[in-house]
């Protein structure tokens, strides 16, 4: 009778290696892994960001869309858009960096707390946050205004708005 001695199993040493190799190739798929979710994250701040600035320029375009675009003027020292609503209302866009309480002020942008607002009856609502700062250039004086919106993440974004203001219609509207 012939004895077979069939004892197979792993040793000490094969099972160490295999854990090691294991160890080695789970450590690179999760920093690989984490990588991934770090860079996803990222894009989706910076795609955040182009969202809040595209919706910030489209809520200044349609504030005075929504106006008589032939009334409006831009104040250069005051850095305000001033102008009569449909109903002949005056209104402002005050795009200076400082709160506005008046009751005419359509949207505001607040520097200190880096906020896009709307002022409606009294209320001060937060359209949008984390503008670091608006700068407006005249281009042509009364005719082409420039406005440009900047993140605290460093993007930037561009309008260009046509206003047909009459030279002395800050006077008309707003000194009665």
């Amino acid at each position: 009778m012939k004895k077979y001695n069939n004892q197979r199993g792993f040793t000490l040493v094969e099972i160490s290696i295999s854990i090691v190799l294991f160890s080695i190739i789970m450590t690179a798929f999760m920093s690989y892994f984490i990588f991934c979710v770090k860079n996803c994250t990222k894009q989706l701040e910076v795609l955040d960001d182009k969202e809040n600035l595209r919706q910030a320029l489209d809520y200044i375009e349609r504030s005075i869309k929504f106006c008589n675009q032939e009334k409006f003027i831009y104040d250069e020292t005051s850095k305000t858009l001033m102008g009569e609503d449909l109903e002949k209302n005056k209104v402002l866009i005050d795009l200076s960096g400082k709160i506005n309480y008046e009751d005419h002020v359509l949207i505001y942008f607040y520097k200190h707390k880096k906020q896009l607002r709307r002022s409606i009856n009294g209320e001060h609502n937060v359209l949008l946050g984390e503008i670091e700062d608006i700068h407006v250039t005249e281009i042509i004086k009364n005719k082409l205004l420039e406005i440009e919106i900047s993140t605290e993440n460093g993007l930037s974004g561009k309008t260009r708005l046509k206003i047909n203001g009459e030279e002395n219609f800050y006077e008309k509207a707003f000194n009665q």
